[in-house]
């Protein structure tokens, strides 16, 4: 299954800095504005015959994060192709959930460097009609960065 991500982001109060500000030591800089590059890699189960397998070995993509106002963030694919995330922020961690236009659901939570220039995280996936299932790691890093290999799950290496 080939995924675009877009994402709603809340930000938890206090979570992010002003302007140019540097963040509080423990919490996620302001995001608003930054291209980030995402690396993922899914492995997905199906009814059998199939059952498992790699659905996304080397997924990339380009997100952007753009403030929507009380302390919240659209996120979405460059270009947006409707896949929706919602989430917090607490610290450095990001936990989001998601319904996807293609028949899914997932869930997950990133974690962000102290600088907040990179993420690095793990989500887990279902069919609305609960046909397949799917875990996936994923990476990132501030445009043009290049981020960092996402860890091996299920039957991606």
């Amino acid at each position: 299954m080939y995924r675009r991500m877009l994402l709603v982001i809340g930000l938890a109060a206090g979570g992010a800095a002003c302007g140019g500000d540097s963040p509080t030591p423990g919490t996620l800089r302001d995001l608003d504005g930054l291209v980030f590059n995402h690396a993922y890699k899914c492995s997905q189960t199906d009814p059998p015959p199939k059952g498992a397998w790699c659905a996304d070995p080397s997924g990339m993509e380009k997100i952007v994060f753009k403030s929507s106002g009380a302390s919240s963030y659209d996120v979405r694919d460059v270009p947006d192709h409707g896949f929706q995330m919602s989430g917090t922020v607490s610290g450095l961690t990001l936990t989001w959930t998601a319904t996807s236009p293609n028949g899914y659901s997932e869930g997950g939570s990133w974690t962000f460097s102290a600088d907040g220039s990179t993420f690095a995280g793990h989500s887990t996936y279902h069919a609305l009609d609960l046909s397949y299932s799917g875990a996936c790691e994923g990476t990132g890093a501030v445009d043009p960065g290049t981020p960092a290999t996402p860890a091996s799950v299920g039957e991606c290496p």
